[in-house]
């Protein structure tokens, strides 16, 4: 196995003409020009000028351009197209999918002309190492091996490129350190915890008990599979059984889940049982209550809310929309309100809603069209359409099966994501006459109509649990007897 770590330095100063033309004439134009112009002109709008949709369109054109017949030189550009894509896709559209796709394309050229390799080796690091930090795995450099003979080698590569003149009066240097190798017995049952702490992060809670998720790694070191046996929590954070074992020198995704009513901060463990042993994770989350009033957004139904603590949902008159409009911000932003209701035993539940989408249009290049600022709509966590530009994201858009609810807990998400720093429209998605219609047994239609309150809990809008209501706002919440919780806002004079 083989570890190469690439040290860059890669200075592009070629200058783009800022002229304002469509996409088609960019292309036609784009498309006569050198490969090695196009890569420098794609370094210039990706990460100079923040126009990512641009430099795509330069790498897309000088990569498409591979053919196996083509010289040394030629071969190079094309690979410097494949990596200026994973640029694009990775840092800024975050699709980590096409992103790695972009990488192994380039990977292929590197390795035909013997060349370059190190620089895509350094990439795939990049996309690790970032990968491994969002999803809080502390060890991404901890690797299984099995019996053999295994060279690990770490090169110092300086690739100057071609368009820099001059010297570098400092030397560059590798420093590896903190490196260890532990051997042991074969043995057909071990594990190792890659992920030993989870946030499960900030939520709001309303009349439903608040549901949240969070992913940790095992990573197989015995020869037999890896399976999970089950979980020991506290009832506040659990697991979920993974549906397949991990073989050896693997890793195996395991999902715990947090659920709770009460506010505050909350930290517990859960103990992974796995024929390799027990692993306990430290978990923590924090929940407060949901001030802000959803409920003149609802015609029918009832209806338990969320929304991201980041950039919340506003509300005005009978409207909600996302906190997104014109504001400054770096990377991703993701504003999102949730609708979460429980259809009862014998019932069932059709869901409408009205919604407007303002946005960039669709990056329509060559006739692929790619999501750059808009809604997602996700019902039950599965994503089930996306909008961008002026468009109607209302219910109607969706199949009659895709809005027909069977007996348990639902919910719906309105998603607005934006990427782009100078957007267009209103930048924001517009959510109103959201209805829950029932049939069935019409005893039950009503989730909490005959349900009796057994307790009754005061907090303070920050969240602190209140002997009773003091003066100003208090939140008060009820717990019913059917299991349902609902929250009101009290003013004490």
């Amino acid at each position: 196995m083989r570890f190469k770590i690439l040290i860059l330095l890669g200075v592009l100063s070629l200058l783009a003409s800022a002229q304002s033309v469509t996409q088609t004439e960019a292309y036609r134009r784009w498309t006569q020009l050198p490969s090695d112009t196009l890569i420098a002109m794609g370094s210039e709008f990706a990460e100079l000028q923040n126009k990512p949709d641009s430099g795509l369109i330069c790498f897309t054109i000088a990569a498409s351009r591979y053919k196996p017949e083509m010289s040394k030189q030629e071969k190079r550009s094309c690979a410097q197209g494949y990596i200026g894509k994973w640029f694009v896709y990775f840092f800024c559209y975050f699709d980590h999918s096409q992103a790695f796709e972009n990488l192994l394309h380039a990977q292929e050229i590197t390795q035909s002309i013997g060349e370059g390799v190190g620089r895509v080796y350094l990439n795939f690091g990049c996309t690790y190492q970032t990968l491994s930090e969002q999803s809080g795995d502390l060890r991404p450099d901890s690797l299984a091996l099995g019996a053999g003979t295994h060279d690990i080698e770490f090169d110092n590569v300086i690739n100057m490129n071609s368009y820099l003149y001059g010297y570098v009066d400092k030397p560059f240097r590798t420093y590896v350190y903190d490196m260890t190798f532990d051997t042991a017995d074969e043995t057909p049952h071990a594990a190792m915890l890659m992920t030993p702490a989870v946030d499960f992060g900030r939520h709001y809670v309303d009349k439903l008990t608040c549901q949240a998720q969070a992913q940790v790694t095992l990573l197989n070191a015995g020869t037999e599979p890896l399976q999970v046996l089950g979980f020991e929590g506290d009832g506040t954070f659990d697991g979920i059984m993974p549906e397949q074992a991990a073989d050896y020198g693997q890793e195996l995704a395991v999902t715990l889940t947090f659920e709770t009513a009460q506010l505050g901060e909350h930290n517990g463990q859960v103990v992974i049982k796995t024929n390799a042993g027990d692993f306990t994770v430290d978990c923590t989350a924090m929940t407060e209550a949901l001030t802000t009033d959803y409920s003149p957004i609802v015609e029918e139904g009832e209806f338990s809310f969320n929304t991201s603590a980041d950039h919340p949902f506003i509300v005005e008159e009978n409207t909600a929309y996302s906190s997104t409009a014109y504001i400054d911000f770096t990377g991703k932003v993701r504003s999102w309100l949730d609708a979460e209701f429980v259809v009862p035993a014998g019932c069932q539940a059709t869901l409408a809603w009205s919604a407007l989408n303002s946005s960039e249009d669709w990056f329509n290049f060559m006739g692929s069209l790619s999501f750059n600022d808009g809604t997602r709509i996700t019902i039950d966590d599965t994503v089930v359409k996306e909008f961008c530009g002026e468009a109607d994201a209302s219910s109607g858009n969706f199949s009659d099966a895709e809005l027909t609810f069977a007996p348990g807990r639902h919910k719906v998400r309105f998603l607005y994501e934006k990427m782009l720093e100078q957007p267009k429209g209103d930048d924001r998605v517009v959510v109103s006459e959201l209805a829950l219609h029932m049939t069935g047994n019409s005893a039950v239609q009503s989730v909490s109509a005959n349900a009796q309150v057994v307790k009754t809990e005061v907090y303070s809008v920050a969240g602190h649990r209140l002997s009773q209501p003091q003066q100003g706002v208090n939140i008060v919440r009820e717990t019913l007897s059917d299991g349902t919780q609902r929250t009101t806002k009290i003013l004490v004079k």
